[in-house]
């Protein structure tokens, strides 16, 4: 029997030298620096929008029992959701709502989730010989994960997506609660 044409039993581990995975880390905690600030400073606006106005504060009130400054990410942009629905277009309403999974993904250093929560899949490097496409990765396969997150643009979008929100919560809402 030709053993190269038989399945290996074991997975395939594909070697990382340790000074490449340090060079992968920095290179990730840069994407991971613009992403977490994004990320921050929008759930900055969701508090002080919440702050400013009694509508959102009563609407958590009925969702939850903590307070605005307490709540979770979820529960905050659900009330200003319906609150603001009328002053937010359905392409906003939805940028807003895909915030939340890689904020959280990112926050926790959960990459394959993250890749997943950004793109519906986290391809790995190694290669399914039957499909030859790539495998995807488990959740539990950290440096993989963040290898992942270095050589795909997943954070570089969800920052720029948060950014947006960003703005567009100063433009349509903050601007709003101004009058």
């Amino acid at each position: 029997m030709n053993k190269t044409l038989e399945k290996p039993k074991t997975k395939i581990r594909l070697p990382v030298p340790i000074g490449g995975l340090i060079s992968i880390l920095h290179n990730i905690q840069m994407k991971i620096d613009a992403a977490a600030g994004a990320a921050t400073a929008l759930e900055l606006r969701l508090r002080v929008i919440a702050q400013l106005d009694s509508r959102v504060k009563d609407a958590l009130k009925q969702k939850t029992k903590k307070l605005f400054y307490r709540a979770e990410l979820e529960q905050l942009i659900e009330a200003v959701l319906t609150v603001f629905h009328d002053k937010l277009d359905a392409v906003e309403q939805e940028k807003l709502r895909k915030c939340r999974p890689p904020r959280n993904k990112t926050t926790h250093a959960s990459f394959a989730e993250l890749m997943i929560a950004l793109n519906g899949e986290a391809p790995g490097r190694e290669i399914d010989p039957d499909t030859l496409k790539p495998k995807l990765l488990d959740e539990d396969d950290v440096i993989e994960g963040a290898i992942c997150i270095e050589r795909n643009r997943g954070l570089d979008d969800f920052a720029k997506i948060a950014r947006e929100v960003v703005l567009i919560l100063e433009q349509k809402i903050l601007r709003f609660l101004q009058t």
